[in-house]
């Protein structure tokens, strides 16, 4: 009749584990840790690696190393896949609409990016889209709660399966903030890219925000505004801006972030002789929207030639703007205000100065 023995092993030794061991003092455990067929009894901890060649497969997670065994990535390199760069939409982009027929799909973009050299096995690609980014600091951004979140992308362009999800009342549709990385046969990712944004859903030319484009023009009245809609009609009056005069307005862009599209134009300055830059904020009442001239501290005249969009300058998520003045040496803008570049001008008499202004100081209106 045999003779069993129970013995607990304890150790500190962090490869040894406190699972009791039953030996036989017949050698059936070997008293070693070893089964009486030579095989190590470690629960699977330690379970034999594939043996592989150049080119074969090797189990998920895992690649042919230098000793032709199949091994997870950071026994190869600590090298991580370098950070992708973004290629389209572009920062600020407009891209599809709410009134589209859904078989066209037009809510669902395409994203892309440059592709990443290898470091261990095949890269994949991780990209996440986020509406809950709110525009002034988008890098900072943390992606709380991506509504698209997509792993292991082969290719280095993709499109989501599904409309991505967008506000249907004024103002229609989202900003959504959108990153990718580059991640390694092992799953390991490299840093994230740039932060990059396009609206979804909405139309640019759209003071509204109902999601159909607006056309304006000039009239000895003020601005006419007529609004889109599925079936346009020519013969429906339009909606007057009352508005000063000077150059007329352009749709510029979502300049505060509140999703509808702004108007920027130029106005006469009532405390001086001269004209100021002139801002119309979009919203769900046309006929009484908020407005906001850009003056010089003092209040001074100014000769103002044009203005302009300027796109995203600074890509914090707000549209900014570019004013040209004829007056060099002078900084025309005061108050709350950001320059991109300092003003540059060496004749006074014959070279204009440009002045570009980025309307992130507007966001808290």
């Amino acid at each position: 009749m045999r003779a069993w023995a129970s013995v607990l092993v304890l150790c500190e030794a962090a490869s040894c584990y406190g699972t009791p061991h039953h030996h036989s003092p017949d050698g059936g455990d070997g008293g070693d840790g070893s089964a009486s067929d030579g095989s190590t009894d470690d629960g699977g901890l330690d379970a034999t690696p594939t043996a592989c060649s150049p080119g074969s497969a090797c189990p998920a997670g895992t690649v042919c190393g230098p000793s032709s065994l199949c091994v997870d990535c950071s026994e190869i390199t600590a090298m991580l896949p370098a950070t992708p760069t973004l290629r389209r939409p572009m920062r600020g982009a407009y891209s599809g609409s709410l009134h589209a027929p859904a078989a066209i799909a037009t809510l669902r973009p395409t994203f892309s990016w440059a592709a990443v050299s290898p470091t261990c096995g095949a890269v994949s690609y991780q990209i996440q889209a986020d509406d809950s980014c709110p525009p002034g600091n988008l890098d900072a951004c943390a992606f709380p709660s991506p509504e698209l979140d997509a792993k292991e992308i082969a290719a280095t362009s993709f499109s989501p399966m599904s409309d991505l999800k967008v506000a249907t009342t004024p103002p229609v549709g989202a900003l959504y903030a959108w990153r990718v990385r580059a991640c390694d046969a092992s799953a390991r990712c490299g840093p994230w890219s740039e932060v990059r944004y396009l609206h979804v859903g909405r139309v640019r030319e759209d003071i509204n925000g109902d999601g159909y484009g607006d056309m304006l023009a000039l009239s000895n009245r003020g601005i006419e505004t007529y609004l889109g809609s599925s079936q346009f009609d020519v013969s429906a009056p339009s909606l007057t801006i009352a508005y000063g005069g000077g150059y007329p307005p352009t749709f510029v862009g979502d300049v505060n972030g509140d999703g509808f599209g702004d108007l920027f134009g130029t106005a006469p300055y009532a405390p001086s002789a001269g004209m100021a830059p002139t801002i119309v904020f979009g919203g769900p009442d046309v006929t009484a929207p908020t407005e906001l001239s850009l003056t010089k501290t003092a209040g001074g005249p100014s000769t103002m030639l044009q203005t302009t969009s300027a796109g995203d300058v600074n890509g914090d998520g707000f549209a900014d703007l570019i004013v040209q003045f004829d007056q060099c040496g002078e900084h025309p803008l005061g108050g709350q205000r950001r320059y991109d570049e300092p003003p540059r001008c060496r004749n006074r008499s014959s070279r204009r100065n440009d002045v570009r202004w980025t309307a992130s100081p507007l966001a808290a209106l």
